[in-house]
């Protein structure tokens, strides 16, 4: 699968009628809400056989999307929530659950979202201890729309520690991880890390033997001149 996607439009398509066919009666319009939602997984090379897998992760995601335009007051930034959510949560998706681990074997969240109708944005970068970097990121975005007294200007992307403090501080219990991180780490991406880590280290093992047994060979006719 590359550039892996899945679209759904709450509406029947349209049929393209043929050139000889008896025209048809017009249809009244439909009052349910006409809209797209497409989501995207991942760029690059992945097993076939996972297709199901990630199919399937993709539709629960579009379903959410779904259920939370639908629902009263519901709008596109509370549907790229809920769909980013259900993506945290899966494995297979290399954001939040089951990511790829840090040199140290941590979990890093990056996320950011943005509203088109206002420019609105925020985000957070290589951000340990959260279960959800969406959630603290569409946070940052809310909160942005509402200025601070004496010209301060509100924080729009958050890096490292200090997005689990914010999230702390700003009551966001559901995205913060009380064991600090460890939640997201997935016994298969502990195992790709020890696996990739004890490669790491046996070939600095080697560099540092290699380093340690070289040596010179020189003509006994050569004179080498002694240091300054």
């Amino acid at each position: 699968i590359n550039a892996e996607y899945m679209g759904f439009v709450q509406s029947a398509n349209p049929m393209s009628a043929s050139a000889h066919a008896p025209p048809r009666k017009r249809k009244r319009p439909s009052s349910s809400p006409r809209f797209l939602i497409a989501v995207h997984i991942g760029a690059g090379s992945h097993a076939p056989a996972k297709n199901d897998q990630y199919c399937g992760v993709m539709r629960r995601a579009c379903a959410a999307a779904r259920k939370a335009l639908l629902t009263p007051g519901g709008c596109s930034l509370d549907a790229v929530l809920a769909a980013i959510r259900v993506l945290e949560a899966s494995e297979c998706t290399n954001a939040g659950f089951g990511s790829n681990l840090t040199e140290d074997g941590r979990v890093e969240l990056d996320a950011s979202i943005m509203d088109g109708s206002d420019l609105a944005f925020g985000a957070v970068a290589a951000a340990p201890g959260l279960l959800s970097g969406i959630a603290v990121a569409h946070h940052l975005l809310v909160a942005s729309r509402s200025p601070l007294p004496l010209g301060r200007v509100r924080p729009l992307c958050l890096a490292g520690p200090g997005a689990r403090e914010y999230a702390v501080e700003s009551g966001l219990a559901d995205a913060v991880d009380p064991r600090g991180g460890e939640s997201l780490v997935s016994p298969k991406a502990l195992a790709t890390w020890r696996n990739y880590r004890d490669r790491v280290s046996a070939n600095a093992s080697r560099t540092r033997l290699q380093s340690q047994t070289s040596e010179v060979a020189l003509p006994a006719s050569t004179q080498v001149a002694p240091p300054p």
